[in-house]
């Protein structure tokens, strides 16, 4: 289906890509491409990708699609020095948590004929990282978002659909913005959840007792908090403002149940819970099953 791949960054999304490609013999060559090639020459062995180098006008040569698997922060520069090497056939994507700021600052950078690039993100993944937790199904029933703007063409937006669907993702078209605003509820507040269920934890004075308390519903809900801590500062610091707006509703609705606690309202709390279970079962029946991250 596809001609020569190549993937800058082979950890869990990039070799999880590559693998599913390689595995289901989707394209004529995949290339892994970054900074140490001890680690880029591993993923070969493993058959992870079928080429590696860290020569990035050999990976760029005769490309048909170049997928970005970096920071989101090192997104933009990243994809405006590959563009400068690929063919101008060639399509670029990545796989980045935000849209807006990055489609923004590419579009400044990439000349008039440059290689087109369309934004995407697989809402999918995992607190590991490294090709190593790769899996060629971690795609498989995923909500993959691809964000064309105004400026998109409609070719373009067509080949990086159908590399995603290939790869048994499902594709939602959004704006960059109207994905970072929905990004923000979906996979941004959750993490940031997490991380302050920790914190939270940490309040309590008797450690010992308080560590054989806690209970796999805990360990579940602040499972996330394990993500890289660098490439999630960036993430939520692009989206400042979209996760701050969702923060402000999640301090609403614990606003009510301290409202609920504090006047011994059974009631309302009950009504509280059950609005919540409610929401929640018809989130597990409407998300594929085999979606994790």
């Amino acid at each position: 289906m596809f001609g020569k791949v190549v993937i800058y960054g082979v950890g869990l999304m990039g070799g999880s890509l590559g693998l599913a490609l390689h595995s289901r013999g989707l394209a004529e060559s995949v290339w892994g491409m970054g900074r140490n090639y001890e680690r880029l020459k591993e993923a070969c062995r493993q058959g992870i990708v079928t080429h590696c180098t860290i020569d990035r006008a050999e990976a760029m040569e005769n490309a048909d699609i170049v997928v970005v698997c970096v920071p989101v922060n090192l997104i933009p520069e990243t994809v405006a020095d590959l563009a400068t090497l690929a063919p101008a056939t060639a399509l670029i994507t990545d796989v980045g948590s935000t849209k807006a700021g990055v489609v923004a600052q590419i579009d400044q950078l990439l000349p008039e004929n440059a290689p087109a690039f369309i934004g995407s993100h697989p809402m999918c993944g995992s607190e590991q990282t490294g090709f190593s937790a790769a899996t060629a199904d971690l795609y498989q029933d995923a909500t993959v978002v691809v964000t064309p703007n105004s400026t998109s063409h409609n070719d373009a937006v067509t080949r990086v659909s159908q590399l995603w669907t290939s790869v048994g993702g499902n594709v939602l078209l959004l704006s960059p913005d109207e994905h970072d605003s929905l990004a923000a509820r979906t996979s941004h507040l959750p993490r940031t959840i997490a991380t302050a269920l920790c914190h939270a934890l940490e309040r309590e004075m008797n450690a010992e007792s308080r560590d054989l308390m806690v209970s796999t519903g805990f360990l579940g809900a602040s499972r996330t908090a394990l993500g890289d801590t660098e490439n999630w500062t960036h993430i939520l610091l692009s989206n400042a403002d979209h996760v701050l707006d969702a923060l402000g509703d999640l301090q609403g609705a614990l606003n009510s149940l301290h409202h609920f606690l504090a006047g011994g309202n059974s009631e309302g709390l009950r009504h509280w819970l059950m609005e919540g279970a409610e929401i929640r079962k018809r989130l597990a029946d409407s998300v594929p099953i085999a979606r994790r991250g």
